[in-house]
Formats: C-alpha cells, sequence, structure tokens
C-alpha cells in the first residue's frame, strides 16, 4: 500500500495533526481516509466531533497501545462559562451528555465500552450498590476505566483511576501469587 502525499496532505488539513500522525492514521486504515479520521479520534489524536460514529474495521489492524498526544484547543478558544441561570443548565447539560466513562482492557486500549456522566449520575442515584459493585468487579478482572470527552481537559481523575487500576492489579497479583504458593 502506498500512502500519497496528496491523502496525507488532505487528513493534514481536515485534522491539524502533523504529517508524521497523518501518515500513522493513513497507515493503520490502510490507505482509507475516512477510517483514518476515525482512528485519530479513537486514538484520542483529534477531538470527536460530538457526533457517534460506526466502524466495521478491525480494531486490531490499527495497533494498541498508541501514546500519541491528544491535541487539546488553546486556552483562548475554551468554552466559556455561563452567566446566566439557563446557561449554566445547558453548560451542564452539555457536560453530562457529551463527556463519558469508557472502559478498555489494559494491553488493547481501545474503548470497549462507553457510558455517558449523565446516565452513569443517574444509575449511581438509582442503585449505587450495584454500579460500584460492577465496577469493583470489572478492576479485578482486569478491565481500566478513563474518564474521556471535550471538557476532560485536565487529566487529574484519570491519574487517580490509573492510579486505583494500578493497585487492583497489584493486589490481583499478589493473591494469585499467594494462592500459587499454597499449591
Amino acid at each position: 500500500m502506498k500512502l500519497t502525499e496528496e491523502k496525507i496532505r488532505q487528513i493534514q488539513e481536515l485534522t491539524g495533526v502533523t504529517p508524521e500522525q497523518a501518515e500513522q492514521a493513513l497507515s493503520a486504515a490502510n490507505g482509507d481516509g475516512l477510517e483514518a479520521l476515525l482512528w485519530l479520534q479513537q486514538s484520542h489524536i483529534i477531538e470527536n466531533a460530538g457526533v457517534g460514529y460506526y466502524s466495521t474495521a478491525v480494531t486490531a489492524a490499527y495497533g494498541t497501545g498508541s501514546h500519541l498526544p491528544v491535541q487539546r484547543e488553546p486556552e483562548e478558544h475554551r468554552e466559556e462559562l455561563p452567566s446566566t441561570f439557563t446557561g449554566w443548565v445547558q453548560w451542564i447539560w452539555r457536560f453530562l451528555v457529551s463527556n463519558r466513562l469508557e472502559a478498555y482492557r489494559k494491553y488493547d486500549e481501545t474503548r470497549k465500552i462507553e457510558c455517558p456522566l449523565g446516565a452513569l449520575i443517574a444509575l449511581l442515584i438509582i442503585a449505587w450498590y450495584v454500579v460500584v459493585g460492577v465496577l469493583m468487579v470489572g478492576i479485578f478482572l482486569g478491565w481500566r476505566y478513563r474518564f474521556a470527552g471535550p471538557q476532560m481537559g485536565g487529566q487529574k481523575i484519570n491519574r487517580v483511576v490509573n492510579q486505583i487500576d494500578d493497585w487492583a492489579e497489584n493486589a490481583r497479583d499478589d493473591v494469585k501469587q499467594h494462592i500459587g504458593k499454597q499449591k
């Protein structure tokens, strides 16, 4: 598969990524421009446009563990906080609908399951013990969690979630080691 300079330039113009990132996306998508755009979104290199998408591509073809930096909006383009009550209600609604909790496996960082924050909060209010139990069981079964979305610029909460995930992984390994010694 030969990547043309024209395709790389088109991806770069559409998304604002570097030529190297555009080439990597096109390589991962076997030269398909639309799949390259989806790959850039799923890799969190560019922000999701706020619409849903579906891809028939096999995610393993994109590789695992891409750790390219997420492009963030410059500070002057960030959304201003509202000054009226209705503005605050609209802002909170957008925050709850457009941001989400994602679940993924440690060694395959592509998103497997996602839940909008509004739905997660509603479920926590209705049946917090079930939700917390499912999340804890998931952690001990090797699932990892992260918060994502357009208003999730600060990653402090994800660092805390990663520390919890690492703690659970260490505890799981200690239990396996302890059980192995008893046999």
